[in-house]
């Protein structure tokens, strides 16, 4: 009798998991950032060290990303990839580290900022069980040139 209970669990849990697959790991949220780095005249600045540095949403408030960064092309284009623990829904609130890191290189030194990237609904690329995926346009970031 024994036997028999041990053979039927095991055969329910195996129909079980066709139906509910196993997931590891940890919910995560990503990101992927489009942007454009220009100077108040409209030039594109190449370069630009781009780094998203926490996130904020209705659920959590000022969550830490892992190493990230992206740099401006010669178009002053660049796409930021960046992903966090803990899966959350928009309204999302990416705050992205600009600075230059060049310094007269690459047409001046140019003054660092911090900027709030809006993430909603529609930026919203994949959902799933354990990872959401963003995908933003966040148009362009200006700079001004530093008076250093």
């Amino acid at each position: 009798m024994k036997l028999l209970l041990l053979l039927l669990g095991f055969g329910t849990t195996a129909c079980n998991e066709a139906e509910n697959p196993v997931e590891y790991g940890c919910p995560m949220t990503k990101f992927s950032i489009k942007a454009r780095v220009t100077d108040t005249s409209d030039r594109p600045i190449e370069g630009i060290k781009v780094e998203a540095v926490r996130y904020s949403s209705s659920k959590n408030a000022d969550v830490s990303f892992g190493p990230n960064e992206a740099y401006s092309d010669s178009e002053g284009t660049l796409v930021l990839n960046a992903e966090a623990f803990g899966q959350d829904n928009p309204p999302l609130t990416v705050t992205v580290k600009v600075e230059d890191v060049d310094g007269l290189e690459n047409g001046g030194l140019f003054a660092g900022k911090e900027i709030d990237v809006n993430v909603t609904e529609k930026d919203m690329v994949d959902s799933g069980t354990w990872i959401n995926s963003y995908s933003v346009d966040a148009g362009d970031i200006v700079l001004d040139k530093s008076s250093e």
